[in-house]
């Protein structure tokens, strides 16, 4: 009875221009976590790299930063990189977290159609 109430809850946000905004922030935080840790760059380098404060990179990697897309490719040039934007359809049903999650991301899923 839980687990429907919980599925429910989930499809309902899966709606919501919000929740897809956290999953696009999250992916971007992700991404960026990876880039310092390849590149062996501290927050600290990225905050001097940027022109602002340690604090401030903290912020962002936490998710909690008002993104825009300045922002994100000023954070992404300080890492010699860049930002990329695309639209994908939207998958509202997920017959697998795995699968839903790379059909989000715009990969082809074997055995699964995308929606």
């Amino acid at each position: 009875m839980a687990s429907r109430k919980y599925a429910k809850m989930i499809e309902e946000a899966q709606q919501s221009p919000e929740y897809w905004a956290e999953i696009a922030i999250g992916d971007f935080t992700e991404e960026l976590w990876r880039l310092l840790e390849k590149k062996n760059m501290s927050r600290a380098e990225l905050a001097r790299r940027l022109g602002t404060s340690p604090a401030y990179i903290t912020k962002v990697l936490r998710g909690h930063a008002n993104f825009t897309l300045a922002s994100m490719a000023k954070i992404a040039h300080a890492l010699d990189s860049q930002v990329r934007v695309r639209l994908v359809p939207n998958v509202t049903s997920q017959k697998s977290g795995k699968a839903a999650n790379m059909r989000r991301r715009g990969l082809a899923v074997a055995g699964h159609k995308s929606t």
